[in-house]
């Protein structure tokens, strides 16, 4: 192996002298260009302009770019450019706490991830605890919580407390170049390392104001290689690193204070891959990259080993700006060349090979692997590449015209290694052939014909029989030795039976039964009846493309697993039943070849372009992002080695890996708010809003969105999201890979939004970030207001209820007191009853009575008899009309005989019979459109308007109206007497009697209105109103 860990492959592009053929092959190694990801969320144009980056402790990736400083969330970028500079090129960037410090070559910047502005420092003449130079190269954090600044005109350090730099000067025994500085570096023990340019290594014991200076010494080959010095990296083991310009790197043995050069060496291919180191950094696992304009050098300290990785020589700039090794355990590169790519171990733990072959052919991606493990590639009109276990080209066979052993056309279509060791291959012109791997010699066996579309499969039973395939044709099964034994589909109705079948696969189950995958479904032919039996994957529709089976073969349980254009299916052998499986769209549509499954069981999958792993038992698949449209390859086969490795290739290489070395993405994502917008806008907050923990907005802002991101670069796009919004949102809402949730009409109030993400694997921050929102109300649903129109409510409230109660307190008095009066009058009236029965009827039967006596006790004398009887008849007749007029006062009887108006007008003519004053009167008919009790009622007040006119006007004339109008009726009782003063008099009413006091309660009773209107020497006038509800 290469190195320590086994699992890295690099490719080697290495030119065939002679064009044998035209067209060449990479060897792998551990780590090629395209083990280099990009992502695909960010935008090229950026990623090419990209000089430096970091991961701040959010894990928010910052870009310092040629366009200014960017942020970069996953999802979408972030320009901060400084205001008032003719040019924003930033050349290197570092974190510390809330600020990105920048160094560009005008002037010291330090961004405020808190504003999201900038404060710049420049260079002044006039004073001196400025930064020394403009142009500045680097920053370094020391443990002492200092900062030092370097520039190519002086070191500084810079005072957190002031803000103002105090410049580091040293000129001891002449030494000269110290300060034009390119990178700073503090060691483990507290020392300051200075790579400068032109003048050497500096080392600088900053509490004793001491240097140490290392230059190249021509007679002494353990000197520094150079003494133009770009940059300075301590490893793990305690070796410094230093990168030159144009002679390489050198490894320092501080103890020793020896350096070890390690230049590029163009005749032996060793070292690292150029002599302008730049950039130095150092992954999980020890291992060192470099970066220069040679392309990437990865060196591994404990073999002493550089593999070297060039970008695409032809197409691309081969410089590296920056390498950057997180702690995710992820390598970032950063070129002007190539772009922004990165690199994750975990997720490469396969192997690649290209196959590059000249532009105008096309290679079938046939591949095989022989009994000693070698790998052997069918290309189209080349022949036969056979490859080592290092990927290396060892054979190679193309037709001779002059050999018959030789292979009969170059263009291959099928490669089948049999249980014997033979390779059976089948050519474009429709040969079988059989390899011998003694002699080398290819039999030439059987000529089927060049075909329209020639597609051909094999397969070897457990009889070491050959079943063949063509498209659309017959199925032919050979022996070992090749000789033809028996054709299927051959009879007319068989062979319609099917439809034109394609044969695309096979399988062996256990009973000796042979399976075939076809394009029109799949079938089993029975080894006992020599019978076929078929199925279709859409009985319903026989001709649908997704009866096309591009693979069969047997899982744990006796159950087949069929792949088709629908998918993934389990066939249940006993049962005949048929599950889908189509969970994962990727699966659906793609050209599927083979089934290949590992020693767990599990069921390793391909379409065109991705490769899939099913877990039976949980039923759920997994994408290992193995994407071959990146990679160049489009996935058309399959195979697993004796050793378990399992190879995917096409036209372009292949991909090969231990099943068991693909791992899927553990690390739980951070997750930030990294936008809010309000009706699609940016809004700018006062704090940035990855940090800020509280949005205040109008209600107004009725129309407002959150943007979020998993800080988890593996793959952005595959990172998923759930949110909600705490107060609107009942549940969580999951939308997948959408990153931005919007709300409108939100009513006023505090709410909380949360969401949460899942990295490229679906594993879960569950946790998530939250931030609070306040909506704030117009003004009349502001607490002041309502504060306000509380106090006036609880006020006018109880001012109202006081009000209230007084008046129903009042009026209860007044009820009181007319209730009161009412049983004062109503006994009153007893006592009139009582006494005029008493003295006027009760008297009257006296006599009569005592007359009566007498006449019994005295003679018979006829005269006198009869003088005494009429007398008793006069006293009969006078008590008769007591009696009726003491009944008429308790209740008109004209009332039930002859009915209201007339009996309103039979109490006018009394009147005006028993008085002076002339009564007018004009009544409309009112009969039966009132109750009887209202009927009465109405009588009384009539019956006391005209008692009051008789008894207190003084007029000799009155008018009485009753007017009957749709719904009510009017009565209106006027006269042209003395009149009074009405609130005097009706005050007094109360007091006194009923008066006007009875008439307005009785009106009141009935629900109706009654108004009087009166003044002194000018009469009086009441207007009654009673609502008619006949």
């Amino acid at each position: 192996m290469l190195n320590h860990s086994g699992k890295y492959f690099i490719i080697k592009f290495t030119l065939v002298a002679g064009f044998i053929y035209l067209f060449t092959c990479s060897s792998s190694a551990q780590i090629t260009a395209s083990n280099f990801e990009k992502i695909k969320t960010l935008d090229e144009s950026i990623s090419k302009k990209i000089k430096s980056l970091v991961k701040d402790s959010s894990g928010i990736l910052w870009f310092g770019t040629t366009l200014g400083l960017c942020r970069f969330d996953g999802h979408s970028c972030k320009i901060f450019k400084t205001e008032g500079l003719t040019s924003n090129w930033i050349n290197n960037i570092y974190s510390s706490g809330n600020y990105i410090w920048v160094c560009s070559f005008n002037g010291f910047k330090r961004f405020n991830k808190l504003t999201e502005q900038f404060k710049i420092f420049k260079n002044d003449p006039q004073d001196s605890s400025s930064i020394s130079y403009d142009n500045v190269t680097s920053v370094c954090f020391t443990k002492n919580n200092e900062m030092w600044v370097g520039t190519l005109r002086g070191l500084n350090k810079f005072d957190f407390v002031t803000e103002k730099f105090i410049r580091y000067k040293y000129d001891q025994n002449g030494i000269k170049g110290w300060d034009n500085i390119n990178y700073l570096y503090e060691d483990n023990e507290g020392y300051l390392w200075i790579a400068s340019l032109g003048g050497g290594l500096y080392i600088i014991d900053v509490k004793n104001n001491t240097f140490k200076n290392y230059r190249f010494n021509p007679s002494d080959n353990h000197s520094i290689s150079s003494n133009d010095i770009r940059i300075i990296r301590e490893d793990k083991y305690g070796y410094f690193w230093i990168g030159t310009g144009d002679k390489g790197v050198n490894k320092f043995d501080k103890i020793n204070e020896k350096f070890y050069r390690y230049e590029f060496d163009s005749l032996k291919k060793s070292g690292p891959i150029g002599n302008n180191i730049s950039t130095i950094a150092e992954d999980e696992h020890g291992n060192l990259w470099f970066g220069g304009t040679g392309g990437i050098s990865i060196f591994d300290p404990m073999y002493s080993k550089f593999e070297n990785i060039e970008y695409f020589k032809v197409r691309y700039d081969n410089y590296t700006n920056n390498i950057y090794a997180d702690d995710k355990g992820i390598v970032w590169i950063c070129t002007p060349g190539y772009g922004f790519r990165y690199y994750n171990k975990r997720k490469w733990n396969y192997d690649i090979y290209y196959h590059i072959i000249k532009r105008d052919t096309v290679s079938f991606g046939i591949i095989c692997e022989d009994s000693e493990g070698n790998i052997w590639l069918g290309t189209d009109y080349k022949g036969i590449d056979v490859l080592n276990k290092n990927y290396q080209i060892i054979k190679h066979f193309e037709n001779n015209p002059k050999d018959p052993f030789s292979l009969s056309s170059n263009q291959i279509h099928s490669i089948y290694r049999g249980k014997s060791n033979f390779l059976w291959i089948i050519t474009e012109d429709g040969t079988l052939h059989k390899y011998n791997p003694v002699n080398n010699r290819f039999t030439r066996v059987f000529n089927f014909g060049k075909r329209r579309l020639p597609w051909y499969f094999i397969f070897e039973d457990s009889k070491e029989n050959i079943w063949l395939s063509l498209y659309r044709d017959t199925l032919r099964v050979f022996d070992k030795n090749g000789n033809f034994i028996k054709k299927y589909f051959n009879e007319e109705s068989e062979y319609d039976r099917f439809d034109l079948i394609s044969i695309l696969a096979f399988y062996e189950d256990n009973l000796k039964n042979m399976w075939i995958a076809t394009s029109r479904g799949f079938a089993v032919l029975d080894s006992t009846s020599d019978k076929w039996q078929f199925y279709k994957i859409k009985p319903d529709d026989p001709h649908s493309i997704d009866n096309m089976v591009r693979g069969i073969s047997a899982g744990e349980k006796g159950n087949l697993w069929i792949i088709s254009m629908m998918g993934l299916q389990k066939f249940n052998i006993s049962t005949k039943a048929l599950e889908y499986y189509n969970s994962n769209d990727n699966l659906r549509g793609g050209f599927l070849s083979r089934i290949l499954f590992d020693k767990k069981g599990n069921l390793f999958l391909t379409n065109a372009d991705r490769i899939f792993m099913f877990d039976p038992k949980k039923e759920i698949f997994t994408d290992f992002n193995i994407d071959g449209t990146e990679l160049g390859i489009i996935f058309a086969s399959c195979f697993k080695s004796d050793e378990g490795k399992m190879f995917f290739g096409g036209g372009n290489g292949f991909v090969s890996f231990y099943p068991d070395s693909l791992g899927t993405n553990q690390k739980v994502p951070a997750i930030a708010i990294t936008g809010f917008r309000i009706f699609n806008s940016e809004v700018k907050l006062d704090t940035s809003i990855t940090i800020k923990k509280e949005i205040t907005i109008s209600y107004k802002e009725n129309f407002f969105s959150f943007d979020f991101a998993a800080l988890d670069y593996t793959n952005p796009a595959k990172n998923e999201y759930a949110y909600k919004l705490e107060g609107v949102d009942k549940d969580w809402n999951y939308v997948g890979n959408i990153h931005s949730a919007s709300y409108t009409d939100i009513f006023p109030g505090e709410y909380v939004f949360r969401v949460k993400g899942s990295n490229n694997d679906g594993v879960w921050n569950e946790e998530g970030t939250l931030i609070l929102l306040k909506i704030t109300p117009p003004w009349w649903l502001s607490w002041w207001f309502k504060s306000c129109a509380a106090v006036i409510f609880l006020f006018s409230f109880g001012y109202g209820v006081k009000k209230r109660i007084n008046k129903i307190q009042k009026e209860k008095k007044l009820q009181e007191d007319f209730t009161k009066q009412l049983i004062e009058s109503q006994e009153n009236e007893r006592k009139r009853v009582a006494a005029e029965l008493h003295d006027s009827l009760g008297q009257d039967l006296l006599i009569i009575k005592n007359i009566a006596l007498v006449s019994l006790k005295k003679d018979d004398n006829v005269l006198k008899l009869k003088k005494q009887l009429n007398e008793i008849s006069e006293l009969t007749s006078s008590t008769l009309d007591d009696i009726r007029n003491i009944s008429y006062n308790l209740r008109p009887y004209e009332l039930d005989r002859m009915g209201l108006t007339k009996t309103i007008n039979s109490l006018i003519e009394r009147a005006n019979k028993s008085t002076n004053i002339k009564f007018n009167c004009r009544a409309d008919n009112i009969d039966k459109i009132f109750d009887s009790n209202t009927e009465i009622n109405i009588y009384r007040i009539i019956q006391e308007c005209i008692s009051n006119v008789i008894k207190h006007s003084g007029t000799a004339e009155a008018d009485v109206r009753i007017t009957r109008f749709t719904g009510e009726v009017s009565i209106n009782v006027s006269d042209n007497g003395v009149g009074f003063d009405t609130r005097k008099k009706f005050s007094d009413s109360e007091k006194t009697g009923f008066g006007l006091k009875g008439i307005s309660e009785r009106v009141r009773l009935l629900g109706g209105k009654f108004e009087i209107k009166s003044e002194t020497g000018r009469g009086t006038k009441i207007s009654i109103m009673i609502v008619n509800t006949g």
